[in-house]
C-alpha cells in the first residue's frame, strides 16, 4: 500500500475514534443552532417553529449530536407525511423513536 494511502486512511480513522468535547447549548443556543443548519441547507420559510425547537432542546439536553438527530428524524418523518413544517405530532413521533434506543 502506497504511503500516502496509509497517511489517509489514519487520518480517515483518527477522525472516527477522537472525541470533541463540545458545551451543551442554552435552548436560545439550540434555537438558533437548528435555525442556522435550516439556513446553511437553504431551506425556506420557518420549517421548525420555536415550540418545535424548544422541545428539541428539552429533550436533548442541549447536546448538539442529539440535537442533530432529532432534527434530521423530524425532517424525514415531515417529507414521509409530506408536510412543510415540523408540527408536534411529527415531533412526538421523532421522540418517541429515539426512546426506543
Amino acid at each position: 500500500m502506497p504511503k500516502h494511502t496509509k497517511e489517509r486512511l489514519f487520518l480517515q480513522i483518527m477522525e472516527k475514534i477522537t472525541h470533541y468535547h463540545l458545551n451543551l447549548l442554552t435552548k436560545t443556543q439550540t434555537s438558533a443552532y437548528i435555525d442556522s443548519q435550516m439556513n446553511y441547507a437553504n431551506a425556506t420559510g420557518k420549517i421548525f417553529e420555536q415550540e418545535i425547537k424548544d422541545m428539541i432542546y428539552e429533550f436533548s439536553g442541549g447536546i448538539p449530536r442529539k440535537i442533530n438527530n432529532i432534527a434530521t428524524a423530524c425532517l424525514i418523518n415531515a417529507y414521509i407525511q409530506k408536510s412543510q413544517k415540523i408540527n408536534l405530532d411529527i415531533d412526538h413521533q421523532a421522540i418517541t423513536e429515539f426512546q426506543l434506543f
